[in-house]
């Protein structure tokens, strides 16, 4: 099988350590594909491990700026390393060629939300449930989001709307 093969299905079967494996030892042949660096990504994103999910994401995003999945990865690694100020400032430095992507736009909502900025959150999470395809999954994701709870708090009736 092939790099990509291996790596899907080990993490589809929650087996980072196998998916880094296989990763690490293709990486001479397939180090230059951009879904090598989002298998990584997503290899140490499971795995929990916040830095180097900051180090991949950094370098693909300047591989593939037209990537939003980097960007985005790369400020939930900063934010959850506790750098949340320059996890925003990554974000909203690039909000003009990604706003229409919900992944991007929530994350942004959540971000917001751990400042106390709570009208921009509010703003941002609308903007993402519009753009979401599946209106219930969303407001599940919503309601289970440690970053977004101070909204449900201030007025659980602004997520529902």
């Amino acid at each position: 099988m092939d790099w990509r093969t291996v790596s899907t299905t080990a993490l589809q079967q929650g087996d980072w350590k196998k998916s880094l494996d296989h990763l690490t030892r293709s990486q001479e042949s397939a180090g230059e594909d951009v879904e090598y660096w989002k298998l990584l990504c997503c290899s140490y994103l499971q795995a929990g491990q916040w830095t180097e999910v900051s180090n991949v994401a950094a370098i693909g995003s300047q591989k593939y700026a037209d990537e939003a999945i980097f960007l985005e990865c790369w400020a939930w690694a900063e934010h959850l390393l506790g750098e949340t100020e320059a996890a925003l400032k990554l974000l909203e430095s690039r909000e003009a060629c990604f706003g229409a992507r919900e992944s991007f736009v929530y994350t942004l909502a959540c971000l917001y939300a751990s400042l106390q900025r709570l009208g921009e959150a509010k703003r941002c999470l609308a903007n993402a449930q519009k753009l979401s395809p599946d209106r219930n999954s969303f407001l599940q994701k919503v309601t289970h989001q440690r970053e977004l709870r101070i909204l449900w708090r201030e007025d659980e009736m602004a997520l529902a709307c």
